[in-house]
Parts: structure tokens; C-alpha cells; sequence
């Protein structure tokens, strides 16, 4: 009983969120609020952690040292209710602030704010119960992104000093306005976490009135002078690679772009810019992974890319890619799908590269190094390819069945790039084939149904989740397209768009170079007309 009344108050508390994001209307949400929101949502559909594990407290973050708390803490939520409201303040506050800070800076806030709220929360605790002696306040497990508001709402208010906010009717001054909100909270709700709401207000004072603002720009001076030292012999690609994929983007637009797919662009984008390990350790191999148990690099490689020309043709192959994908699986789904085909193209990798070392004698499989996107690019390529089983794809200017590129493709880029990883394509391909034609989904399937329910996924397909049964990429439903031009592309295929990118897009040993391949002329062409017809025709359904 406790979970089905659970599972239809889920159901209310998220269609009051729809309605409200869709009140402010998606496009006009800054990109770093709505892929916080985005998250936030997801971790609460899948949780990385049940709340119990997820909250943060003295006892289980410094006497037993689970301080990976202090980053689930703020994206956890206890039920719809809770969700409901901390992400509705957030995004009037995120609307306001990013525009104002820029987008950059925002989410630098955001993760600063997120882990100090944390930190200061644990101080707040453990200075409680020394002064009280009472071993309770230090047992007391807080969860939600309610001390990151109230850090937010101090910088709001900090912006708009001689304003006026109405608290429950009452109108306070903005200055006091977070204080008299810590009061009433507490007094209407007395279940909320004081400390929590105590510990945001304190951080975002440390910032508008204190030092944290002049130490992260200090942190963020440091960092970027040293990034700049560090990779200041490859600037001149960096700049060119960069501004090519830039304008790809904007080609597309960023408004056509579904949120999942723009997510892992911009993540792949940060970690080139501010990559969070040297090359060297972010790779992966036998020698490093199972020899040495440095398991992280299973993470860690997909996400890094050796030079600008490597980040580009990868970037640019996942941006039409995940156009068409996300919109046909749903946004939930396709982020699943990405991160089980990270991690399994790795193991895979692994696997292969044992393989043949037991097999040849030769260590050096072993020691093999690879990193980048590219295996998988081509485990969702043959996805998109399972999609489309009577498409025809031209390679290098040949035309070859849907079902045989991937095989097609991974031989000739080896052939024409030698230096690429073709052990790593390989393992792309055998994920993508366990997934169609193996066991892989039903597996995802039951794994998803264990943590939000079986009816979440008893329909045999997972296409067009959260666009109501219709498609706005130009694809009928249930895999019909057969290979035919979209109306949004020019009159060319997506294969025919970036043929070209595809041949250098799975280059895992950065060996790409402007030299290498010209640009492909991606890009949609939507017209007001066209813009304005789509929405008639979803509005009409």
C-alpha cells in the first residue's frame, strides 16, 4: 500500500513540475538551470542511492567516512512533494542568476555552494552536539537541495538589496527576507532541516559578504593560468577545433538539440577544457585497470579526447547521433543507454585486449592504451542502424547496407588511420550487437523495472517517452524510416551530412589533423515556416 500510494503521489508531484516548466516554456530556461533540473529529475526516477544512503550526516560522513554524501546529499529527494518544491524555487532562481552571473560562472556556484552547504551543515552538527553533549544532532541525516536554495536566495537578494519579497503575505525587506524564511519554515514545518536551511544561509553569506568570492576567483584565475601554461602548444587547434564544433552547434541550434545529448556535449566539452586527469592516467588498458585496479579510467576515457580535431569529429558524430536517438528513445532511457554503453564498451575493451594476449603471447595488447568516444559512437550506431534496417549508408562514398556499416567502417578506418584503436571499435560494435540482437536490453530492462517498478517499462518499445506518442525528428513510429531524406536537413541524409566526420571520429589515438578531413556541411535549415508548422502539428496531435 505504501508504495502504490507512493507511486500515484510520484505521478502528481511531477506533473505539477511539467506544468510549471512548461509554463516558463523550455527554451527560455538557461542551459545550466535546465540540465540541473534535468539531473536532479532523473536522480530521483533513478536514484544513484536509496535516501537513507544518500543523506548526509556527521555519523555517516566523518565517523565512517562516506563523504561521497556530501555530493548525493543536494540531488536527493525524499518524495515528489519535496522535489516539487525545492525545484520549482530553483528554477526562478536559476533564471534570474544565470543570465546575470553567466552560465560558467553559475554552475562553478552551483558545485561550490552544493559542497560547502554540506560541509557546513557537518560543523553546524558537530558543534551542536559538542555544546549540548546530545549525540543526537550528530545522527540527524539531511537530503535535498533546500541549503543550496537558501545559498541562492541569499545571493538573489544580495543583487536586488532595496527590493521587497512577500513571505507567506508578509512583506519583508530582502535583506532579512531568508532569515524570517528560516523562522516560518521551521515554525509551519517543523520536520525541515533548521541546520540544513541555517548552513545555505551561512554559505551564501561567506559569499556576498565574506571571502568565498574573491577564493574561487582566485581557484578559478589558477586553474585557467595553469591550463593555459600547460596546453599553450596546442592552442591553435584548440581554438580552431573548438570554434568548429561551436558552429556546428549553432548550426543546429541549441534549441534543437534534446537536453540529454546537449548534457553530454557540454560534459565532453569541460573535461577537454578542464580535464579531470592527465591523458595518461584517463586512459584505459589491461596494464592500468585490472593490473593496477585503477578502475575510475572505465569512466574517465570515454569522456576525454587527446586534441581539439579528436573532440570535434567525435563531438560532431554524437550530435546527430543523439538527435535522432534521444527523440526516439526518450531522454531517461537514452542517458541509461549511454552510460551502460560507456562502461560495458571498457570492459568489453578489457576483454578483448586480454584475449589476444593470451592468445598471441604478446604483452603488448595489453599495455594498449585507449581513450575518447569513438567505441561508443559505433555501439550506437549500430543501434541507429537496427532502427533502420532497410537504410542504406554510404561509406567513402559507397553504398553499403545499414546492417553491414559498422563492419564496413570499422575495417576502413583502419585501414585509412592505422593509429586508431580498432579493438576499441570492435567492443563499440559488440555492445551495440548485444544490445539488438543479445541480451543486453531485456537486462536493462529488468534492472530499470527494479528501481521504479514494472510498469514504468511494460511497453516492448521505449520510443518517444515524454513526447507523447508522436516524433517531431520526421521518423514514423516503430522504425518505418527507411533511409529517406528529412525535411529539416537540406534535402541530404544524416549519413550523407557527415560521411566524412564518421572516418576521423573514432581516432582514439588523436591522430587527427585540419589536414586530415575538410568539414562535413552539417547543420538543419529550419525556416520560420517550418518552426512554426512543427508546432502547429504537435499542438494538433
Amino acid at each position: 500500500m505504501q508504495r502504490l500510494h507512493r507511486r500515484h503521489r510520484l505521478r502528481l508531484g511531477l506533473l505539477l513540475l511539467a506544468s510549471q516548466l512548461f509554463q516558463v516554456g523550455l527554451n527560455n530556461i538557461p542551459h545550466v538551470t535546465l540540465g540541473v533540473l534535468g539531473l536532479i529529475i532523473y536522480l530521483y526516477l533513478f536514484p544513484a542511492a536509496p535516501p537513507m544512503q544518500a543523506c548526509v550526516s556527521v555519523q555517516k560522513a566523518y565517523w565512517h567516512g562516506e563523504w561521497r554524501r556530501l555530493f548525493l546529499s543536494p540531488l536527493h529527494h525524499v518524495d515528489d512533494w519535496h522535489l516539487y518544491f525545492n525545484l520549482t524555487s530553483f528554477l526562478w532562481k536559476g533564471v534570474h542568476l544565470e543570465p546575470h552571473l553567466g552560465s560558467a560562472w553559475f554552475l562553478y556556484v552551483l558545485t561550490v555552494f552544493s559542497l560547502l552547504t554540506g560541509l557546513v551543515y557537518l560543523g553546524l552538527q558537530a558543534g551542536l552536539t559538542e555544546l549540548t553533549d546530545d549525540p543526537s544532532y550528530s545522527v540527524q541525516c539531511a537530503v535535498g537541495f533546500s541549503g543550496v536554495l537558501f545559498a541562492l536566495k541569499i545571493l538573489s537578494n544580495h543583487n536586488h538589496p532595496g527590493g521587497v519579497t512577500h513571505v507567506m503575505y508578509l512583506a519583508v525587506a530582502n535583506r532579512y527576507a531568508s532569515w524570517v524564511e528560516l523562522v516560518l519554515i521551521h515554525l509551519t514545518n517543523p520536520g525541515t532541516s533548521l541546520i540544513g536551511h541555517l548552513a545555505g544561509i551561512l554559505v551564501g553569506l561567506l559569499y556576498t559578504a565574506g571571502p568565498l568570492e574573491s577564493i574561487m576567483e582566485k581557484c578559478a584565475d589558477a586553474v585557467l593560468t595553469g591550463f593555459s601554461m600547460q596546453r599553450r602548444h596546442r592552442r591553435q587547434g584548440s581554438q580552431l577545433g573548438l570554434l568548429l564544433l561551436a558552429s556546428q552547434l549553432f548550426q543546429v541550434g541549441l534549441d534543437n538539440i534534446p537536453p540529454v545529448t546537449l548534457g553530454v556535449l557540454g560534459l565532453n566539452v569541460y573535461l577537454y577544457l578542464f580535464p579531470a586527469a592527465p591523458l595518461m592516467q584517463a586512459c584505459v588498458s589491461v596494464q592500468k585497470a585490472y593490473w593496477h585496479g585503477d578502475w575510475r579510467r572505465l569512466f574517465l576515457s570515454p569522456l576525454h579526447h587527446v586534441d581539439d580535431w579528436h573532440l570535434y569529429f567525435n563531438l560532431t558524430s554524437f550530435l546527430w547521433k543523439g538527435v535522432h536517438l534521444e527523440r526516439r528513445l526518450g531522454g531517461a532511457w537514452f542517458l541509461y543507454v549511454l552510460s551502460v554503453f560507456s562502461l560495458l564498451t571498457g570492459l568489453v575493451y578489457l576483454g578483448l585486449e586480454a584475449g589476444l594476449t593470451e592468445l598471441t603471447d604478446d604483452p603488448s595488447y595489453s599495455v594498449q592504451c585507449a581513450v575518447g568516444f569513438s567505441g561508443v559512437l559505433f555501439a550506437l550506431k549500430i543501434l541507429s542502424n537496427h532502427y533502420h534496417p532497410g537504410g542504406v549508408t554510404y561509406v567513402m562514398g559507397f553504398p553499403v547496407a545499414n546492417r553491414y556499416a559498422s563492419w564496413v567502417e570499422l575495417v576502413l578506418i583502419h585501414l585509412t588511420n592505422p593509429g586508431t584503436s580498432l579493438i576499441g571499435h570492435l567492443a563499440g560494435i559488440l555492445v551495440g550487437l548485444l544490445y539488438t540482437a543479445g541480451p543486453l536490453k531485456s537486462i536493462m530492462k529488468t534492472c530499470a523495472g527494479l528501481v521504479s517498478g514494472p510498469s514504468r517499462y511494460s511497453q516492448p518499445n521505449y520510443s518517444y517517452s515524454g513526447y507523447s506518442g508522436h516524433t517531431r525528428s520526421g521518423y514514423p513510429p516503430d522504425g518505418d524510416y527507411t533511409g529517406g531524406r528529412a525535411d529539416y536537413t537540406g534535402g541530404m541524409t544524416e549519413q550523407e551530412q557527415y560521411d566524412t566526420a564518421l572516418r576521423n571520429s573514432m581516432n582514439d589515438t588523436g591522430g587527427f589533423s585540419p589536414g586530415d578531413a575538410a568539414p562535413p556541411p552539417y547543420g538543419f535549415d529550419l525556416s520560420d515556416e517550418e518552426v512554426r508548422r512543427r508546432r502547429l502539428l504537435r499542438f494538433d496531435r
